[in-house]
């Protein structure tokens, strides 16, 4: 008996993982890595790069890196262009 309830908690788990995932960012004046990764639709990785490079500023809090939302799209409205390389 024991199993199949942890069974069900464990699906219970995964389906409510899938749906954090899936949702925007409810305060959109900061965000995470993860979303500004998804935001930008690069990976985590690339978004970490973004900001050692100081293109976006950032408040560490704990493990987390916090990234004020209206820098992301002042990111995105600046072009990203990488210089020697057709427009």
């Amino acid at each position: 008996m024991s199993s199949s309830i942890s069974q069900v908690d464990k699906s219970k788990r995964k389906a409510t993982d899938l749906d954090m995932e899936s949702q925007q960012p409810t305060d959109t004046s900061v965000m995470t890595v993860a979303e500004m990764a998804t935001h930008l639709h690069v990976p985590k990785s690339t978004a970490r790069k973004i900001i050692r490079r100081g293109q976006v500023r950032f408040q560490r809090i704990g493990k987390r890196w916090i990234v004020p939302f209206e820098d992301v799209q002042a990111f995105i409205d600046s072009g990203w262009k990488r210089e020697g390389r057709p427009a």
